[in-house]
């Protein structure tokens, strides 16, 4: 009996040391696995900046004065998928061209109010960024900076910027709002293509020229006034803006331009004022226009600009236009 207890306590005493020796060999695996993947990155990203990444908490921070590195290769494009928060620190007064490019973990952004240029395609399909807001010194934001940012809702664009590059915020989906300064005096094209939802914006009195598919299928945008100034409408800057509704053009326009208000068939009615010399191919193409009047300026009438009005029934055309595009009324039923 005593032989079978004795031989139980050793077998028990056994088994406890057998644990903790696994216990122990189990938490040294954690703490090595925590060490090799909860590291702090540091190194240079410009003349005179320095970054410190800590994928631990997936927070990359930049620091210094100037601007940030420049060139295809970023010392910490190698984590990208580890970030998930970017702080700029005061200093810094450029981020270059594709500094954030492709980074599409990152939610939140802090930028220092020392910053005044964004680069081309700064922050190119972040597609988890949901918003950022932009220091009031910045006065250059390059093309595609935000481009493809679909979980983007809002963003202020600073006074002192004068042109809304190419692209800037194209495929931003969850656009709802956009402030543009009065500064602005160009809207280049594409700028803010595909931004269905948006249903609003206001254009500032600044404004010159607007650029080729700035708003093209813009679905939620429901009515817009194009502020007086304005002597260039590019092409197709309307088109396939599905919900448009309104439209207030400018007596400084002078062409409605080709493919204009293509595919906009909640659009029933547009005043073409006197002034308008040239209405393009294609200019209201499939719309939903019911009724238009031409006025006597118009001198040129372009290819399929009314084709496929199919609610067209009232067509009021003067004897001063000398030049008819083929098709003009083509399918209108």
């Amino acid at each position: 009996m005593k032989q079978k207890r004795a031989y139980h306590n050793l077998t028990s005493l056994i088994m406890r040391q057998t644990i903790k020796t696994l216990l122990s060999f189990v938490a040294l695996q954690t703490m090595c696995f925590l060490a090799v993947n909860a590291t702090v990155y540091t190194g240079k990203c410009g003349e005179n900046a320095t970054y410190k990444l800590d994928t631990e908490t997936g927070q990359l921070k930049i620091t210094g004065t100037g601007e940030t590195a420049s060139g295809d290769s970023d010392p910490y494009t190698n984590y990208s998928n580890q970030i998930k928060s970017v702080v700029i620190g005061e200093g810094i007064t450029k981020l270059h061209d594709g500094a954030f490019y492709g980074f599409r973990y990152i939610e939140t952004v802090k930028l220092p109010g020392s910053l005044v240029t964004i680069g081309e395609n700064a922050f190119y399909s972040n597609g988890n960024l949901q918003e950022i807001t932009l220091p009031a010194n910045v006065t250059t934001i390059g093309s595609r900076a935000f481009l493809g940012c679909s979980k983007l809702r809002s963003i202020t664009i600073p006074e002192g910027v004068t042109t809304l590059n190419p692209n800037l915020l194209a495929g931003c989906s969850s656009l709802e709002s956009v402030t543009i300064p009065s500064t602005v005096t160009i809207i280049g094209e594409r700028a803010l293509e595909n931004c269905t939802s948006l249903t609003t914006i206001e254009l500032p009195n600044s404004l010159k020229e607007i650029g080729d598919y700035a708003l093209s299928n813009c679905k939620g945008l429901t009515n817009v006034t194009i502020p007086e100034g304005v002597t260039y409408l590019g092409r197709d800057v309307f088109y396939a803006c599905s919900s448009l509704n309104s439209v207030t053009l400018p007596t400084s326009l002078t062409t409605i331009n080709i493919y204009l208000f293509q595919d906009c068939v909640s659009l029933t009615e547009v005043n073409i004022h006197d002034g308008v010399t040239l209405i393009g191919a294609g200019a209201f193409m499939d719309s939903g226009i019911t009724a238009i009047k031409i006025p006597a300026s118009v001198k040129e009438i372009g290819e399929r600009a009314f084709s496929g009005c199919k609610n067209l029934s009232s067509v009021t055309i003067p004897n001063t236009v000398t030049a008819f595009g083929n098709s003009v009324f083509y399918n209108c039923i």
